[in-house]
């Protein structure tokens, strides 16, 4: 307490003036939404590079035949690039796209061709969010929370896959194109 009473008074209010107070309603969303983007534009990018690096015949692969195969990680993937936009966002799946047997798909130029339009998907209603919508009311696995937690969990997930199949990826002697 000696020591903050020493400081001149004025120095403080310099210090607490100095930084800007946020709120729920005043997130930096231009910026957050951009950094989404980007983020989510750099995890993708990666993951198809290892999904054309992969061969066709690892596509079935599984490290002790019982977690999810090549296929299974970037269809799971697929899946929530779908889910996570509409169930929490209100976002809805295209009328083209069937999540029932996604899980499915094995082929790896089908696989790759659904990465890619699951990726188109979240850039298109990424485009569509605002202050208002990010900053909504949402519930994330029983948890009270804000849209953007959505967003941010999105982006967590991507990452996570993505260490997988890294270590997919080295464990058939595969080193990630990035790493050259």
């Amino acid at each position: 307490m000696k020591i903050i009473s020493a400081l001149p008074a004025g120095f403080l209010l310099l210090i607490l003036f100095s930084f800007p107070a946020t709120t729920s309603a005043q997130i930096q969303t231009d910026s957050y939404l951009n950094r989404v983007e980007v983020h989510f534009q750099l995890a993708t990018n990666k993951l198809l590079m290892l999904a054309e690096e992969f061969p066709e015949e690892t596509y079935s692969w599984s490290p002790d035949g019982v977690a999810m195969t090549v296929a299974g990680v970037l269809t799971h993937i697929i899946r929530y690039n779908y889910s996570i936009p509409s169930g929490w966002l209100g976002i809805e799946i295209p009328e083209t796209i069937d999540l029932t047997d996604i899980d499915q798909i094995q082929n790896k130029d089908e696989v790759i061709e659904e990465f890619k339009n699951s990726i188109t998907h979240v850039i298109e209603f990424l485009d569509t969010l605002t202050d208002e919508t990010l900053t909504h009311p949402a519930v994330l696995y029983g948890s009270e929370t804000e849209n953007w937690a959505a967003l941010f969990f999105m982006m967590t997930h991507l990452n996570e896959h993505t260490g997988q199949l890294i270590s997919y990826a080295r464990m058939n002697g595969i080193t990630p194109p990035w790493s050259n």
